[in-house]
């Protein structure tokens, strides 16, 4: 799996401090006790020109987030309780592909959380799912869902434009693209103007 650099996200996990929220890259920050621990993934379509939001349960149909929960107990890993959350709140099976980091954040108490974030790959979307009563999925483009997070979540909005970078950037997905496109140059060229 790997792990993603960048010197912007560097920058904001660097200024984490108590109270405050923040980005924080794998390696260069961990969760203390205190925070509730999380699990989150960035999934996309093969081709890396759609990504998967949820509407959130607490705020309802018109606020938008990507798929991610508390950590269980029977969680063997982060990484497990992301995959696991996915197919919860949106009905996907996905294979993860790389780490992005933390998103720390408060609940509405102000008690801390900390959700460590995963991009992955889609690998199946299910019919019918365990939250599908209380939450629609919506397979969207990179600027409509970093327009749909909206500024209530900045650092995920970060991790969609970070993932995407990386995603489609890789062998698989451009082994993709030009297996399933007759025009590659046209569909790596919308890919990649998403960012």
């Amino acid at each position: 799996m790997n792990s993603v650099k960048m010197s912007t996200a560097t920058a904001a996990g660097n200024s984490l401090r108590r109270g405050q929220s923040g980005f924080s890259p794998a390696g260069s920050w961990k969760p203390t006790e205190e925070y509730r621990k999380r699990a989150g993934c960035v999934v996309f379509n093969e081709t890396g020109d759609s990504v998967l939001l949820v509407n959130s349960r607490r705020h309802g149909a018109m606020t938008h987030t990507i798929p991610s929960g508390k950590v269980e107990g029977f969680d063997q890993s982060l990484e497990a309780a992301a995959v696991r959350e996915t197919l919860e709140e949106a009905g996907v099976v996905c294979t993860v592909l790389g780490d992005l980091g933390w998103v720390k954040s408060h609940d509405k108490s102000g008690s801390p959380k900390a959700t460590r974030v995963f991009y992955g790959r889609c690998d199946e979307v299910m019919d019918n799912w365990r939250e599908e009563r209380f939450r629609d999925r919506l397979w969207c483009t990179i600027p409509e869902a970093v327009a749909l997070l909206g500024d209530e979540r900045p650092f995920y909005q970060m991790a969609i434009t970070m993932a995407h970078d990386v995603y489609v950037n890789t062998p698989e997905c451009l082994d993709l693209l030009k297996a399933s496109s007759s025009s590659f140059e046209t569909t790596a060229s919308i890919c990649s103007s998403q960012n």
